[in-house]
């Protein structure tokens, strides 16, 4: 994964990667009841992981190529 910058601490790296949901229900719902079982596997696999800053633990990180990603690259080298 490239390299990303967090919105609250300002540290440029690359995100610790927390996946969505959790495999116990998803397993549990798969087992007992298949219809829930693939709701939850749609909905969990439809949405992205959470990328968290290594340093402040914020899921904050952004594109370094963001606009908001290019004020703070700015702001740190002028």
């Amino acid at each position: 994964m490239a390299k990303m910058i967090c919105r609250n601490c300002e540290t440029i790296s690359e995100p610790k990667i927390i996946p969505v949901g959790n495999v116990a229900i998803e397993i549990i719902l798969w087992l007992f009841l298949l219809i829930p079982g693939i709701i939850y596997s749609i909905f969990v696999r439809s949405r992205p992981d959470k990328l968290l800053c290594p340093s402040c633990n914020q899921d904050a990180m952004i594109d370094p190529y963001s606009p908001v990603g290019q004020q703070i690259l700015k702001k740190l080298y002028p």
